[in-house]
């Protein structure tokens, strides 16, 4: 019998592990805010029962997820909260750790390799997100033909490459990919007719961001293109001769 070597391999992600810390901070935070309004309580209502403070407390750190490594008691009809360190040192021992497995040997794939292949995961996940949903919309497809499905998804694949390459470009421009293409589809032009002359349509200069984006992209827009006397229907059936985005 063949038993596969199985390696483990081990990562923090510090980001993470902020995260988590700010989370139970914040959870401290609130709770020590409740028993201060119960100790309020307590100290201007006499007849009040500190078990009943002390059980109202003790039931939002338990909501909390905190109730492991603090500790409520009751001192002369106040309440107080302790932070037991043994037990908050283990919870927080493994903040934004991760555990990657793996039967590559290492002698395949070293550990660091690994762990970008895990990485670029994300990138995937991106382009089925972008083709399916949140830009290219390739779900509905409502066509019989194999020919017909073919293309389409074919389209949808070209499109995905601009928009990956639109990625790269705008990567240092905060703007989403959807963003960027619908402040390029703002431009227009402005069609120029005078006498004894072609006609023609110039471009206007683009906003700052429109300008910022296609110099990333390293695109040029002429001053001016020729009339074609063509209109193109949008998706609405709405005639848009001045739109080049």
């Amino acid at each position: 019998m063949v038993h596969e070597e199985v390696r483990y391999i081990l990562h923090r992600n510090p980001v993470r592990a902020a995260e988590l810390a700010a989370s139970r901070a914040s959870k401290l935070q609130r709770l020590q805010a409740l028993l201060a309004g119960r100790n309020s309580y307590l100290a201007t209502h006499p007849r009040a029962q500190p078990a009943t403070a002390w059980r109202t407390v003790q039931r939002q750190a338990q909501r909390l997820g905190v109730d492991n490594w603090t500790e409520v008691t009751t001192h002369e009809r106040q309440l107080v909260l302790t932070v037991k360190e043994a037990e908050y040192r283990q919870a927080t021992r493994l903040d934004g750790c991760y555990v990657l497995k793996t039967d590559l040997a290492p002698a395949l794939a070293a550990a660091a390799s690994i762990h970008a292949r895990y990485k670029e995961l994300a990138e995937v996940e991106w382009a089925f997100r972008t083709m399916k949903t949140t830009l290219l919309e390739m779900r509905g497809m409502f066509v019989r033909k194999a020919a017909r499905t073919q293309a389409h998804v074919f389209i949808i694949l070209l499109a995905y490459l601009l928009a990956h390459e639109l990625r790269r470009c705008w990567q240092t421009v905060e703007v989403t990919v959807a963003e960027g293409v619908a402040e390029l589809a703002s431009l227009c032009t402005v069609s120029l007719d005078l006498p004894h002359r072609a006609p023609c349509h110039l471009i206007p200069t683009p906003r700052p961001l429109g300008q910022l984006l296609l110099d990333k992209a390293g695109v040029t827009l002429p001053d001016a293109i020729p009339h074609r006397g063509v209109a193109v229907d949008t998706r609405k059936k709405l005639v848009s001769e001045r739109k080049i985005f």
